[in-house]
């Protein structure tokens, strides 16, 4: 097998895509929780909690890139992590010390975890293309 992703086994971009495309999908769901917390009093517990939960696909990313076939996308997928990493810190952060401008820097990094994680989605559905 090469590092191609050409070569990569029907059951390896099953696998690697579901979590690919779901994240996508997980990183919307917090916008529209965010919505109903201050609109319609929801509050930020489910927010909270997706928000933890979304972590589930990212390391099930990390595992998989690590097979011959997916390596290479090992690189999305850690900027992904790192992004990830970065909104928990913005947001427990800026709760801690009350900091206004950090709890924004959250929001702001959502869109770019959006960007990074369809991405990586599109990128990874070039494995359905190139099956044998």
């Amino acid at each position: 097998m090469t590092s191609s992703g050409a070569s990569a086994r029907p059951r390896d971009a099953t696998f690697f895509l579901a979590p690919a495309w779901l994240r996508p999908l997980l990183n919307l769901l917090p916008l529209l929780l965010v919505g109903l917390a201050l609109f319609d009093g929801l509050g930020w517990g489910p927010h909270r909690a997706l928000g933890g939960a979304i972590a589930v696909p990212i390391l099930a990313l990390i595992m998989l890139s690590q097979r011959t076939p997916l390596r290479h996308h090992r690189g999305k997928v850690a900027q992904l992590l790192g992004l990830y990493g970065l909104q928990v810190t913005l947001a427990a952060g800026g709760e801690a010390i009350g900091a206004g401008p950090i709890k924004a820097l959250h929001a702001a990094n959502a869109g770019l975890m959006l960007r990074a994680a369809s991405n990586l989605a599109r990128t990874a559905s070039s494995l359905l293309s190139a099956r044998p």
